[in-house]
């Protein structure tokens, strides 16, 4: 007998919010369509074992069943021993396929899924390493397909809630402690409103064109750049509430559907980042020309040294084009506000269960 399953999950932007957010100031974020996709089979005629293919690093492993458990205790090892201090954060998932293996294996596997074979193919639209939740749309829609694999017949049981506080969890394995918002904005989809102490409340949906910039990959990692913020700022400093009230103001302009107000605050969040020192001065000349054309801001920690910051928002009615080709960076239509995390289970024949 084969059965496949398949899910998808978008990508997510933080449209204010970005270091703020550690020093009790709320974000928004909103997800973008470009997504992940996992898709899972299981097959009693073939040996029984895993095969994973990961589309866009051109990997691809087999490991008996024996394997996913034994390299999954150790990454339980490792974790416990990072919850020591004994490892560091980038000790933990040291190959391509320790994500996947950390998911199959945290908990049994059922003694009937280990008599067969299992396939999963992932391959994911969002750019990787640019603060996009690529991680945590993996982790949702790895953890849809095998907990529907593993309780065929309670899938009904499986919410969106059961699935972000397993994904939230999974998550500190690759960035040490989860916030929460990438599971959260990538499981439900549109915008929402994030507070730590609350977590994500949903605003209304507004489906907006926009354009995603890449400036290149960031020279410093998250890590580092929220130290330097730290060591320039406590948590007093004057611009965490201006911080506060651009995200306000955002969150007015994307209640109203109001273009320009929006436009208008991420142009003002921006020069918060700067102001923080986390936007590389190379981009401020570009950035200041996309701003003459609409609102534009850096996406994510940014960088603390080289020329590259990682993603910018764009929103505005003439195409970056231009502008985007004489720097060298690529440049993508993307809709914001998409669909969050979907999961169906297919038949032998293809069709829709």
């Amino acid at each position: 007998m084969r059965e496949q399953l398949h899910a998808q999950a978008p990508a997510k932007l933080i449209l204010s919010g970005e270091h703020a957010v550690l020093y009790g100031c709320p974000a928004l974020a909103t997800s973008i369509d470009l997504p992940t996709q996992v898709t899972l089979t299981l097959d009693s005629t073939q040996p029984a074992g895993l095969t994973l293919d990961l589309i866009d690093f051109t990997r691809h492993y087999s490991f008996s069943w024996h394997d996913v458990l034994a390299r999954g205790a150790i990454l339980q090892q490792r974790y416990r021993a990072f919850q020591q201090g004994q490892l560091t954060i980038d000790q933990l998932l040291t190959r391509p396929s320790d994500l996947v293996i950390l998911v199959l294996s945290h908990g049994a596997i059922s003694p009937l899924i280990q008599q067969q074979a299992c396939s999963i193919q992932i391959r994911s639209q969002a750019w990787l390493g640019r603060g996009l939740g690529s991680s945590a749309a993996c982790l949702l829609a790895l953890l849809a397909v095998w907990r529907n694999a593993q309780r065929p017949n309670v899938s009904d049981d499986l919410t969106l809630a059961v699935l972000i506080e397993q994904a939230q969890h999974l998550e500190n394995w690759q960035h040490g402690r989860s916030s929460g918002l990438d599971p959260s904005i990538i499981a439900l989809g549109g915008a929402g409103r994030f507070e730590r102490a609350t977590g994500l409340t949903a605003l209304p949906s507004w489906p907006l064109s926009a354009w995603l910039i890449d400036t290149g990959a960031p020279h410093s990692s998250t890590g580092e750049c929220v130290s330097d913020v730290a060591r320039r700022y406590d948590t007093q400093a004057a611009i965490w509430p201006e911080f506060k009230q651009v995200t306000e103001l955002m969150q007015q302009a994307w209640l109203a559907q109001d273009l320009n107000a929006l436009k208008l605050q991420l142009n003002h969040n921006h020069q918060l980042l700067r102001q923080l020192g986390v936007v590389p001065s190379a981009l401020d000349a570009p950035i200041a020309q996309l701003q003459q054309l609409g609102g534009v801001k850096l996406c994510g920690a940014g960088s603390i040294a080289g020329d590259a910051g990682g993603v910018l928002l764009y929103l505005g009615d003439t195409p970056p084009d231009a502008i985007c080709q004489t720097q060298g960076w690529r440049a993508q239509p993307i809709q914001l506000g998409s669909a969050g995390l979907t999961w169906t289970k297919l038949a032998a024949n293809g069709a829709i269960k």
